[in-house]
């Protein structure tokens, strides 16, 4: 560390040191000039002044003005000594030049001797002066310069560049810059009047020092001894090193400091490339830096496109940024006097050293600026949520090529990298596709309502202006990729375009819930992985599923119009949420899930890894992720990581990131998988919960998803070309008032898609047959799933070759059964009772004996199940109790016949409340015959009850001579359903009963 100061101290000297003893030749020169004046008062003879003229020059085709010719002060060491050598050779020969030295003839007077001394004395004490106040500085300079930090000249090199974004047609999207508005500009590109003018205002002899101008140092050094402020002589390259290396501060320490680190730059670069970082990196003016983002935000121009009076402008602004900034003084401070006489200064020093002629100074005096009234510098750059993303997509990939932690603060550093290197970001966004896509969702009139009013907009931060920034609800979030190769062609975070910059995005930002939209993913497309197929038939039924733990054992939602067998297919296009809990359990299992969706892309972290988050989608999904894992199904089962960018270039040209070798790719799914999904979810959008999203004229295969209480709606869906998800809801999770994802998402997702896909030919999403992807029909058994057996109702789709059911039905069986029972017709059963057909005996685990036999009736209406054992009803006993009930009913009936006939007979002698009685006994004996469940007993004891009422009552009637017959009809009771049997007497031995 010694030994690099020391050297440092010695480079320091060397370089002031040539300019010194240039400077004190130069003076001794001089002072030797005034000596030969003395005897020349003598003699009479003038002396030859010193010749350091330099030369005198007029201005390029001008007037006899005499101007400075920079390149005279590159007199060398030898033109000095030169010129010393001269005059004492004149010196010592007196005979060749008498008039200066002549033999003196008589003794020097006295008074000229003492003048002589005198000068002498004071020279010496001059020359001891001087370097006293030599060595001091030289001791306040070396301590300076212990605390002068190294020349880095990537500091220089590596300046802050603005970077730009473009489209996949690599037309500019945005220059991306940090809060400083900062191009670079090659040397070739800035004009060379502007060049001149900066050089002409800033440092005449920039060309002609070797980073320190020593007769402006001086010439500063004066002016601060005799003023109480501190005032600068620095050139440009002093004034780049203070830029870029050293502090703002204006003191003789920095620049000491300054001095030689810009004596050591000028040893490592050139004027050139002096000039050019100076150019790119002084202030001008608010937030620009260097002279190209200035030409452009104060005159709207490129640099080639800059008048005479722009460029003086611009290099007139340097000196205070602030009070000549051109935007000020013409809507700010509405005068330009100042800053009139500042470009006029600029351009007599350009005329003054020779860059202009008068006429082109006169001309540029009085030319006028056109200066932009609002800076463009904080605009919104078009295409924001795009944009937005592209750069966190870029960073976070830098992250990952540098094996750097994705925290803040290495984002935060990346992402100033992005906005100060110059990097060019080559996005994959299809500018057109962007803007239609944000048109729509900002001008679609059919947006669901929230469930509560209050919830329908939020107050999320504040405008520029300080009015509210109102958020409306629902928002909205969509993407849309192209499958083949990942890449994002648009990307919508919200309802309207922002207003602001990074806002929330909810296309990526968000992590919601998505419904039924994961069961492809985490459900179906594993279980076909695993054998399963189209046609494999799931148990939609109200019975509970192992896993599931809250009540009552299945999910009690979207089981569709009945329960019964479906196959997957039906599950897939219904979004039958039993079928999906079921074959999750039982064909999946809950960690292959899980790990189907991390290979998709979808954040471990996020993942519910249970049945509900699984099959019910409550785990944390994004719609950028969503996207991307159906892209995966369009893509023949083969994941591409979604990528944004093409390539990203630093300043030189260099690639730094470029998209095939930071796309992950892997087989998620099997190409049968994929082809078997694309086929059934196509059904979906063709006659199941996703009909509004059919695109016309596009085969269009997709899924809705429906969160719990309507907390979030979600359709993806996928074209033969690009796949896109769209959700909707509340940022909160709140609820909205009505409807499903096929109501309010699919309407929407076509919208969008339709002028996406408008002017592309149709065709299908994955080119080929069935066969091609080793898919196959396959018939099975429409209850069991099975090979199909006689007597089996059947169902035919898609399997993948080898996976085809082998095992023969064994649930369907051809038998007698008696249809009261749904057993097996015994001896006993009725005829009518019994059918002929095919029966279902299901084994003992499955969960169709879980149901009632109600239910099981309900669900199989044309069929019948049961156990293998023989009618439980219609048993031996059965029968004989049906011999005693029929015996009995021909009692009851026989006994009601005898007693109306009674009661017709003896009508005028019988009371009415006789009649009244034997009615009733005859009403109660029907109901017992008439009863669902007739019983023998109770049958009897009613007969028994009715004869022995109707003799006694017969025995107490008087003897009388037969009447004539009645003209008044006798009250009966209403005629039975069951067939009167023919009259016999009662046997129960009952004598009459008294009125």
């Amino acid at each position: 560390m010694k030994d690099k100061f020391t050297n440092k101290i010695i480079l320091f000297f060397q370089n002031c040191g040539r300019s010194i003893k240039n400077f004190f030749q130069k003076l001794w020169a001089w002072i030797l000039y005034g000596i030969q004046w003395i005897p020349a008062i003598f003699t009479h003879n003038k002396p030859e002044k010193p010749d350091f003229s330099g030369g005198m020059a007029s201005p390029a085709g001008g007037d006899s003005t005499i101007v400075f010719d920079a390149n005279q002060l590159k007199k060398t060491d030898a033109d000095v000594t030169g010129a010393t050598k001269a005059f004492r050779s004149a010196a010592d020969t007196p005979e060749e030049n008498p008039s200066l030295f002549k033999k003196r003839e008589r003794p020097a007077p006295f008074w000229l001797g003492a003048i002589l001394t005198t000068v002498k004395v004071a020279f010496l004490a001059l020359i001891i002066l001087v370097a006293v106040a030599i060595g001091a500085v030289f001791g306040v300079a070396n301590a300076y310069l212990g605390t002068t930090p190294e020349l880095d000249i990537a500091q220089i090199s590596d300046q802050v560049r603005t970077s730009y974004i473009y489209d996949d047609e690599g037309q500019l999207i945005t220059t991306y810059a940090g809060v400083e508005n900062q191009e670079y500009a090659s040397l070739d590109e800035i004009p060379e009047l502007l060049q001149q003018a900066v050089i002409a205002v800033e440092d005449v002899r920039f060309y002609h020092h070797s980073g320190v101008d020593l007769k402006r140092l001086l010439g500063a050094f004066v002016s601060n001894m005799s003023n109480s402020s501190v005032s600068g002589g620095s050139t440009i390259t002093q004034q780049l090193i203070k830029n870029q290396l050293l502090s703002p501060e204006r003191s003789y320490k920095r620049k000491i400091q300054e001095a030689s680190l810009a004596l050591e730059l000028e040893t490592k670069y050139s004027k050139e490339q002096i000039l050019e970082a100076y150019l790119n990196t002084i202030p001008l003016g608010g937030t620009n830096i260097g002279v190209k983002a200035a030409a452009m935000d104060y005159f709207g121009k490129e640099l080639d496109e800059l008048t005479l009076r722009e460029c003086a402008c611009l290099a007139g602004v340097t000196q205070y940024p602030y009070a000549y900034n051109p935007r000020r003084a013409y809507y700010v401070l509405k005068d330009t006097t100042t800053l009139d006489k500042r470009i006029n200064t600029v351009l007599e020093r350009m005329y003054t050293a020779g860059y202009i002629t008068l006429e082109e100074k006169e001309a540029a005096a009085n030319d006028t600026l056109v200066v932009r009234e609002k800076s463009t510098t904080q605009d919104m750059y078009d295409l924001p949520h795009f944009v937005e993303y592209a750069v966190y997509d870029v960073v976070t990939n830098l992250l990952e090529a540098r094996n750097l932690e994705d925290k803040s603060v290495n984002r935060a550093a990346i992402e100033n990298e992005l906005r100060t290197k110059g990097y060019k970001i080559y996005t994959t966004v299809d500018r057109e596709m962007q803007t239609e896509m944000q048109d729509t969702f900002a001008t679609y009139d059919n947006y669901p309502k929230m469930r509560y009013s209050s919830d329908s907009s939020k107050t999320t931060g504040t405008n520029a202006d300080g009015t509210p920034m109102v958020t409306i609800y629902p928002q909205v979030g969509a993407v849309v990729i192209d499958q083949s190769t990942g890449q994002i062609k648009s990307m919508v975070g919200s309802r309207t375009e922002p207003t602001a910059k990074k806002l929330r995005n909810r296309a990526y930002q968000n992590r919601v819930s998505i419904g039924s939209t994961i069961k492809p993913l985490a459900v179906y497309g594993p279980a076909l992985d695993k054998g399963a197929g189209l046609g494999t038939i799931i148990a939609n039924i109200p019975a509970p599923i192992t896993g599931w733990t809250s009540d009552p054992g299945y999910p009690e939602t979207s089981h569709g119009n009945s329960y019964g067998p479906v196959t997957i297919r039906t599950g897939i296009k219904s979004s039958l949420n039993i079928v999906a809990a079921r074959t999750l359990a039982d064909l999946v299992g809950l960690e292959d899930s899980y790990e189907y969706l991390v290979n998709l892309g979808v954040d471990p972290s996020q993942i519910n890894k249970d049945l509900v988050g699984l099959a019910m989608g409550s785990s944390g999904v994004t719609p950028l992720e969503l996207t991307a894992a159906y892209a995966c199904i369009a893509n023949g089962g083969e994941y591409i990581e979604p990528i944004s960018f093409t390539k990203v270039e630093d300043s030189e040209g260099n690639i730094l990131l470029e998209a095939e070798n930071c796309q992950e790719r892997r087989q998620v799914f099997k190409p049968s998988t994929a082809y078997m999904l694309v086929d059934a979810m196509t059904t979906a959008t063709a006659s199941g919960t996703g009909t509004r999203a059919r695109l016309n004229g596009m085969t269009t295969a997709g899924k809705t998803g429906t969160v719990t209480q309507r907390k979030g709606m979600t359709f993806a869906g996928i074209t033969p070309y690009y796949t896109s998800a769209v959700w909707v809801g509340h940022d909160d999770y709140k609820k909205l008032a009505s409807g499903d994802a096929g109501r309010w998402a699919a309407p929407l997702w076509k919208a969008y898609m339709t002028k996406v896909v408008e002017g592309l030919p149709d065709k299908d999403i994955l080119p080929g047959t069935a066969a091609d992807y080793g898919v196959t029909k396959y018939s099975v058994c429409s209850v069991s799933g099975k090979k199909a057996v006689s007597g089996c109702p059947t169902t035919s789709d898609y399997f993948a070759v080898g996976t085809m059911p082998t095992e023969s039905c064994d649930v369907h069986v051809t038998a007698n059964i008696c249809t009261e029972s749904n057993e097996l017709a015994s001896e006993y059963c009725p005829a009518e009772l019994v059918h002929s057909g095919a029966a279902v005996s299901f084994p003992e685990d499955s969960p169709y004996l879980k149901l009632s036999a109600s239910m099981l009736r309900t669900i199989f209406p044309n069929l019948y199940t049961g156990s293998q054992e023989t009618c439980h009803i219609h048993t031996a006993e059965w029968a004989a109790n049906q011999q005693n009930i029929t015996a009995a009913v021909a009692s009851a009936q026989s006994a009601i016949s005898s007693a109306q006939s009674f009661m017709q007979n003896n009508a005028s002698r019988l009371t009415s409340t006789q009649i009244a009685t034997l009615n009733q006994l005859i009403a109660n004996l029907n109901a017992l015959i008439n009863s669902e469940t007739p019983d023998a007993t109770a049958i009897s004891s009613a007969t028994s009850a009715l004869n022995s009422t109707k003799n006694s009552m017969e025995a107490a009637l008087p003897d009388v001579p037969s009447p004539s017959p009645s003209t008044t009809p006798v009250p009966s009771p209403s005629p039975s359903a069951t067939p009167s049997p023919s009259p016999s007497t009662s046997d129960d031995g009952n004598g009459p009963g008294n009125e």
